[in-house]
């Protein structure tokens, strides 16, 4: 049973996160989205792929085999959002009807809705994640390796610090100990924002400023999906499983347009005051290409507060 509205934003004030199962059917919105991000691959592998087995395991094949092969392909090609910087006319993004299925599957924002209300803005911040197996020789940046220990309030700017910005973790394979699962540290609402310092897989807590205690590991299965506020610290373990690729997406919902933290790309209406869908895919689609014809060869300025040379990172 769906934990009410209620129950979800107590669970949200304290331990500060909640997993909900069953949330997204496999067939309707997984298994698409799985043989769209294959299709890509594909493409950057230069030939099509046997599909003699299920699309997660020939993704992993492949990717791994991308990897192990020194062939140059970017996990951005993967990606729903534009990176921080550096954005070319041709820099590539997946924004398939499939990728935009999930972000406003109904079911995902009943459970939303019900937790931060109405309307619901998609906010510009988020990813895919394909955690490629370390021992393959991974590389280690935030959208195929670990993430360290963060919060999700401390990768953008201060404009947001006080929106809420509701934080949702969807595996789209099961997720371990051992294969990649997110590890979290109770965090009530209220939590203060840790100093984070740059890093190679984005901002991170030092170890000296995290809280005492266990973290408690997140394994989860495919149609679950986690929820966070944006001051739960949390990280993701490393992927040890050979031949296996950890796929997830993060995503972040608010219910007011901006501020994002993240001033320079646009966020889309979901669903207004009377929860009538809003945004479609192509307005979704049409907001990244322009986002981008925009960015194009010019200077973004900061995406987030920290700096390297600080007292905390030295």
């Amino acid at each position: 049973m769906t934990p009410t509205g209620a129950e979800l934003r107590e669970r949200l004030d304290a331990p500060g996160y909640v997993v909900v199962d069953d949330v997204l059917d496999e067939a309707e919105i997984i298994a698409p989205l799985l043989a769209c991000l294959l299709r890509r691959v594909e493409e950057l592998a230069g030939r099509s792929l046997r599909r003699d087995r299920p699309d997660h395991e020939v993704l992993s094949e492949a990717l791994e085999e991308l990897t192990a092969s020194g062939r140059p392909w970017s996990a951005q090609a993967l990606d729903l959002s534009l990176p921080q910087g550096g954005v070319k006319a041709e820099t590539p993004m997946l924004l398939e009807p499939e990728v935009f299925a999930l972000l406003a599957a109904p079911r995902l924002l009943d459970v939303v809705a019900s937790v931060i209300g109405l309307p619901v803005w998609l906010s510009p911040v988020g990813h895919v994640r394909v955690k490629t197996p370390e021992a393959a020789g991974a590389r280690q940046d935030g959208l195929t390796g670990r993430v360290p220990w963060h919060q999700d309030n401390g990768v953008l700017l201060p404009e947001a610090d006080e929106t809420e910005i509701l934080t949702v973790w969807i595996p789209l394979v099961a997720v371990t100990r051992t294969s990649g699962a997110l590890q979290v540290h109770p965090s009530p609402r209220g939590t203060a924002l840790a100093g984070h310092c740059p890093s190679q897989g984005g901002p991170s807590i030092p170890g000296s400023q995290l809280p005492e205690g266990e973290p408690v590991v997140m394994e989860m299965r495919p149609g679950s999906v986690l929820f966070m506020h944006s001051r739960t610290i949390h990280s993701s373990l490393p992927n040890l499983v050979p031949h296996h690729v950890r796929v997830s997406y993060d995503l972040r919902y608010q219910a007011v347009p901006e501020p994002t933290g993240r001033p320079q790309y646009p966020s889309w209406l979901l669903r207004d005051a009377s929860g009538a869908a809003v945004a479609t895919y192509e307005d979704w689609r049409d907001g990244w290409l322009e986002a981008r014809d925009r960015a194009a060869g010019q200077e973004q300025g900061s995406f987030n507060r920290w700096r390297a040379d600080s007292t905390l990172c030295a």
